[in-house]
């Protein structure tokens, strides 16, 4: 069994990698997902967060707008650390819980099973758990004309969007695996399965 976490910029292809390695076999959770389950006002978060920050942070339907909720986090370190208090223990339960109950789930040998942490980056607590840290990589440029193209921005608010994001140097720093997805979908697929491989070939624990 080997846990990877997985990173990437906006518009880098993130999205696309993840597809490829649940057809390759990998069993994959997006820890943003996992958020959003954790603000509901289902869960037992919910009233830590309205008790801290207030029922302004709530839409017309009664659950929490993180839109809303980031703008006051983000403008105060205080406020950041209560809410990532809160999130980060509950997120790496999450992943944990996710991955017992698919160890109980599937039949598969040790060898075949591979879990991806889709953004584990975010979570200091999720980095020990992993095996590798898998960074999907793009150039700026190609960065930009992705969000521009696909997305439907202008290119000034596409400038933003990419430096508000952690720097490339950083991510790569840390990086065990680089996905360079710069290239066409079959050189990205070559790559994705000789790095797959990689893991499936080597120790299990």
């Amino acid at each position: 069994m080997k846990v990877v976490g997985m990173t990437g910029g906006i518009a880098s292809g993130k999205t696309t990698v993840l597809a490829m390695l649940k057809e390759l076999g990998a069993y994959v959770i997006d820890t943003d997902l996992v958020v959003h389950d954790l603000m509901k006002s289902t869960s037992h978060l919910f009233k830590f967060i309205v008790q801290h920050f207030g029922k302004s942070v709530l839409n017309q339907a009664g659950e929490v707008d993180r839109g809303k909720l980031g703008q006051i986090a983000f403008s105060d370190p205080c406020a950041l650390a209560y809410l990532e208090g809160l999130l980060h223990p509950a997120v790496y339960q999450a992943v944990e819980a996710w991955i017992r109950e698919t160890e109980d789930r599937v039949g598969l040998s040790v060898r075949e099973r591979v879990y991806i942490v889709d953004g584990a980056k975010v979570y200091p607590e999720l980095l020990p758990r992993c095996d590798a840290l898998w960074v999907v990589y793009t150039p700026e440029p190609q960065q930009l004309e992705r969000l521009v193209t696909n997305r439907n921005v202008t290119e000034e608010e596409a400038r933003r969007r990419i430096a508000a994001q952690v720097p490339w140097e950083e991510r790569l720093r840390q990086a065990t695996v680089v996905i360079d997805n710069s290239g066409t979908i079959e050189e990205t697929l070559s790559l994705v399965e000789r790095e797959w491989q990689k893991i499936l070939s080597s120790d299990t624990r």
